[in-house]
């Protein structure tokens, strides 16, 4: 039964991407999840740069 449930839901949401995306357009999805990521590594940057420091790798305590 669960897997019924899961191919309902990954239908119905394949077609509410496609509505998405037929509305705004590919080029405005691919700018916005662009900036997304961007943002994102830039976040995950300042994260290892406040844990590392000067230092070299993480200790386990950081793991």
């Amino acid at each position: 039964m669960s897997a019924v449930m899961n191919g309902v839901v990954g239908i119905g949401l394949t077609f509410i991407s496609l509505l998405i995306v037929d509305r705004l357009g590919q080029r405005v999805l691919f700018v916005i999840d662009g900036v997304q990521m961007f943002v994102s590594q830039l976040m995950v940057g300042e994260i290892m740069a406040a844990k590392l420091g000067d230092h070299v790798g993480l200790s386990k305590e950081d793991t």
